[in-house]
């Protein structure tokens, strides 16, 4: 399978690294405390909205003279003006507006708070402007993170939503800079200087396509920045149990049929909560049950994410599938830090780590206990090269670095983790779940099955694998091969789940708007159907493979899509941006119904 090492990073970045957003709420508040923002903000950039504290933002790296910001009443979405950004921008570069964003002191701590927050934007783009997708993003101690990207259709007001849940906490005085070029730690008041003046929101347009400078332009109006009602009573569904659909024919089969979700698609976009309770049987928190969200600081645990996921689930009588209780730190290199796990757990000794991951275990899986079948016990734990764990003697910046193994063979914490699993729930299915797996004979997916007929064999409460097989049409996996690997876990007494499924297309060098065109991207999705199907099959095939999830529901919130490691490719799931039933789709419901 042709899978890049930075996916199962970027898989969540645009959930968990959000540190945005909204700094234009300091327009009309003075900000003393993250933690006390509440209520709803909007703005629409009319005639009694300061614009002054704006700025221009140019390529990714800099705020760029050549572009200009300004009020203008020649599109406008709603009331008398929106903001016009204007520039000449190259392929890979941006044009935008960015605002200066000051964060809250407390008692030499640093909080970022923007837990359950939506954003909301309307944006146009004329025409032959050459702007792709808007992205948005922030400086943050001279590092730039990327928040989130969404394509734009020309010549329409596009309307975008972003769904915002990022806590995080440091303190000043552990915190090094180059300041006036001199690496060394900064005074307390040297480094609420650099927040001060460093940090910056940026909203732009972004251009893929090569070749020199052009002239860009777009508008940008009704900014609204919201929090997520989290006492908001989920939607129950009424289903018509005689209608074709997915789930009909999954539950006949008994078959989890699932889709990885976040709470704010459930609770802001009712159409989105109808396709999935009428198509699917399960879900799985796409980042809700991560250590970063439920304990972002020590001794605290915040439940109420996942909550709203399990209450949904519950009164649309769906399954829920945990993911995670064990991960790695997940250092992303272009942004300067990571993912997956908070800060203060990180900064922890090797030897203090198994009170404090059986602590928390403990804590999740006892209040979760009887609400979820199973768990991802832990996720990803071999090297992308097969040669063993991931470590801590790896590079601290490195993609196999991690916290939970003291050497390339060591899995005491890793056992740790199902063995408090076990005792805190035992009627939950414990699995270990990884990516690029799938082929027998490959030295990663080799290592996977070594690890886990070592566990079985030693009585470690193991219950199944996941795979996760985020995979491409154009190049899939080599489908004997996988079928080679079940066959040795099937031999081992294991369940089997089909975990992050989903199978990208290439979609940057289609026009459908032409005859030719849209033949093109539907010969691909025939294909993609092809590759849906082959994996259906199999799992069908194998009694021991009881839940098949796909990494989302529609391409709308499709982590494929802009995604710069997958350059030029989306459309990765059943259903497209507009919830329509693809190729796959049909494919799907037709083997459910008729495969023997």
């Amino acid at each position: 399978m042709k899978y890049h090492k930075k996916t199962a990073l970027t898989r969540h970045i645009i959930p968990v690294l959000v540190i945005l957003c909204l700094s234009f709420i300091t327009t009309f508040t003075t900000v003393t405390n993250a933690d006390n923002l509440r209520g709803t903000v909007h703005l629409s950039f009319d005639s009694t909205t300061k614009v002054a504290q704006w700025l221009a933002a140019g390529s990714i790296f800099s705020h760029d003279p050549s572009t200009s910001i300004k009020t203008t009443s020649t599109q406008v979405k709603t009331g008398d003006q929106a903001l016009l950004a204007s520039g000449k921008i190259a392929a890979g570069q941006y044009s935008g507006i960015s605002f200066n964003l000051k964060m809250a002191d407390i008692a030499n701590r640093t909080f970022i708070n923007f837990s359950n927050k939506l954003l909301s934007i309307s944006v146009f783009v004329p025409k032959g402007s050459p702007v792709d997708f808007l992205a948005i993003g922030m400086w943050h101690y001279h590092n730039y993170v990327v928040i989130g990207s969404k394509p734009v259709e020309q010549g329409v007001w596009n309307d975008l939503t972003f769904n915002i849940n990022y806590i995080y906490t440091y303190k000043l005085w552990e915190y090094t800079h180059t300041w006036h070029n001199e690496d060394r730690d900064l005074s307390v008041a040297e480094a609420q200087q650099v927040i001060s003046e460093c940090s910056f929101v940026d909203i732009k347009g972004q251009r893929n396509s090569a070749g020199s400078a052009q002239s860009t332009l777009f508008y940008v109006d009704d900014l609204i920045w919201a929090d997520i009602d989290s006492s908001r009573d989920p939607i129950k569904i009424t289903r018509n149990a005689a209608e074709e659909s997915l789930r009909k024919y999954a539950d006949q089969r008994k078959l989890k049929l699932g889709a990885a979700v976040n709470s704010l698609n459930l609770l802001y976009d009712e159409q989105f909560l109808h396709f999935l309770a009428t198509e699917y049987n399960c879900i799985v928190p796409e980042f809700e049950l991560q250590w970063k969200v439920l304990q972002p600081a020590e001794g605290v645990f915040d439940f109420s994410r996942a909550d709203l996921l399990l209450a949904a689930a519950s009164k649309n009588n769906m399954h829920v599938r945990g993911h995670t209780l064990l991960w790695h730190a997940g250092f992303v290199p272009e942004f300067g830090f990571t993912l997956f796990l908070p800060q203060w757990l990180e900064q922890k000794s090797y030897s203090e780590l198994q009170g404090y991951l059986v602590r928390y275990i403990e804590n999740v899986v006892t209040y979760y206990k009887g609400k979820i079948f199973a768990w991802d016990v832990c996720n990803e734990v071999i090297k992308d090269n097969g040669s063993g764990l991931r470590n801590n003697k790896e590079n601290r910046k490195s993609y196999d670095y991690s916290i939970w193994s003291n050497s390339l063979t060591d899995d005491s914490l890793l056992k740790t983790a199902f063995y408090t699993a076990r005792r805190c729930d035992p009627q939950a299915k414990l699995f270990l779940n990884d990516y690029n797996t799938e082929e027998k004979g490959k030295t990663k997916a080799d290592k996977f099955y070594e690890l886990v007929a070592k566990w079985v064999k030693e009585g470690v409460p193991i219950d199944g694998v996941g795979f996760q097989l985020h995979i491409s049409a154009e190049q899939p996996i080599d489908f004997n091969k996988f079928r080679a690997t079940l066959d040795r876990f099937v031999k081992l007494g294991l369940e089997i789940h089909f975990t992050e499924v989903d199978v990208r297309v290439r979609v940057n060098d289609v026009n459908i708007n032409t005859a030719a065109g849209k033949n093109k991207l539907d010969k691909r999705l025939k294909k993609q159907a092809e590759v849906y199907a082959e994996l259906l099959k199999i799992a069908l095939d194998y009694e021991k493979v009881t839940a098949f999830l796909t990494w989302g529901l529609t391409d709308r919130y499709s982590w494929i899509m802009n995604n710069p490691h997958f350059p030029g490719h989306g459309a990765a799931l059943l259903l497209d941006k507009d919830f329509n039933k693809k190729p796959a789709y049909y494919t799907f419901l037709d083997m459910l119904k008729t495969y023997k």
